[in-house]
């Protein structure tokens, strides 16, 4: 096998779309004439650089709370380039973007960036161990380091995601969201209903909104120690038992293809599925309603057949008619209001399904189960 020539710019363009599709920001390569860094700089493009010290923040940020960093991948943990002769020591404050440690796949190294400006505090992994083995995906990547910075932040993660462990994010200052780990299922949205449960009995809570595998807390004051709150929802989660809301059926005639089936051709020819086949396995579906959220009574449907899986528009529909019956991404739903909309219609559904002036709004619940019967079919 033939060595790889890094001074080729094909090699080097190569590498850079490489990286940008593994949402890497840059790698580093040791060879015996030396290194090679590849840093993706957004709207810039690759740069290419030999290494070069990083600078340290010069204070530290007011308040406290903990934010990760993670291995983006299997590898081994160092904390100091391996040409570097002067040891870092913990504690010690860090920029936004600083380098902050590395993880070494053969003669690569992935540079470690702290996602703001503090202080690095503590290791989660012994330099030198194998970090961010099982699931690559961004959600299960390794934790291996911790800065503590600003607590008010806007939005940031500040408890790491593993296979069984949820991830809390805070969202302003009296708000937090916890995120259910695993796949976007039945099983999970249960344990979500039962946190939900829990946490309505917390004297010190304002709200609590279920959502799709996640449930979002809103505090009556903010609280003094962010993370005390997020101890405390993680064991309030470990400790919820899964539970099954005991919702009504609902049937709703649909109206399938026609002038408000704009989408159905697109769906097609991404599945490979003809018109009528598209129609019965979306019909055929048994649905549940996870959760109530985008527009008033917008019900998140669970349940639709991976077949007919179509990702959202990238450019949304302008004006999309009210009652259209949508489909985004693994889920399926009826439009409740004319206007923008970036999910794909096949069909049209006539039944009222909000009403402001019911004792109760909204036709769906979280629990209830959803099945669209054909009232017409014009292909």
């Amino acid at each position: 096998m033939s060595a790889i020539d890094f001074s080729d710019p094909a090699t080097i363009a190569l590498l850079t779309e490489a990286l940008m599709a593994a949402g890497v920001d840059g790698l580093e390569i040791s060879r015996p004439d030396g290194q090679l860094r590849i840093v993706v700089a957004g709207k810039d493009g690759a740069r290419i650089s030999p290494p070069e010290a990083t600078p340290h923040a010069p204070g530290l940020a007011p308040g406290s709370a903990s934010v990760v960093v993670r291995a983006p991948m299997a590898g081994r943990f160092d904390v100091e380039h391996p040409a570097s002769a002067a040891p870092q020591n913990l504690p010690r404050s860090v920029s936004e973007a600083d380098i902050v440690g590395f993880v070494g796949v053969g003669h690569i190294l992935l540079p470690l960036r702290a996602s703001r400006s503090g202080v690095l505090t503590r290791l989660l992994a012994e330099p030198g161990a194998p970090v961010g083995f099982g699931d690559p995906s961004v959600r299960n990547r390794a934790p291996v380091m911790i800065v503590t910075t600003n607590r008010h932040a806007s939005q940031r993660e500040i408890a790491p995601v593993t296979k069984n462990l949820a991830r809390v994010s805070s969202i302003g200052a009296r708000s937090f969201l916890l995120e259910a780990p695993g796949d976007f299922d039945l099983i999970a949205q249960r344990r979500i209903w039962a946190l939900s449960q829990t946490v309505k009995g917390w004297t010190d809570l304002a709200e609590n909104i279920p959502g799709m595998t996640n449930l979002l807390v809103i505090f009556k004051e903010t609280p003094e120690d962010p993370d005390a709150v997020v101890a405390r929802l993680l064991e309030a989660w470990e400790n919820a038992r899964s539970i099954d809301l005991k919702g009504k059926t609902i049937e709703i005639p649909v109206q399938y293809g026609g002038e408000h089936a704009t989408d159905l051709p697109a769906l097609c020819d991404l599945s490979g599925l003809s018109d009528r086949e598209v129609v019965r396995i979306h019909h055929e579906a048994t649905y549940r309603v996870f959760a109530l959220g985008s527009a008033p009574g917008f019900g998140y449907l669970h349940g639709l057949d991976p077949r007919i899986y179509m990702p959202r528009k990238t450019v949304p529909s302008l004006k999309m008619p009210k009652g259209c019956v949508t489909i985004g991404g693994m889920q399926t739903g009826v439009a409740m209001l004319t206007g923008p909309n970036g999910w794909n219609s096949i069909g049209f559904a006539t039944i009222e399904m909000f009403d402001p002036r019911s004792p109760t709004p909204a036709m769906m619940a979280p629990g209830d189960t959803v099945r669209f019967l054909p009232a017409g079919i014009e292909l």
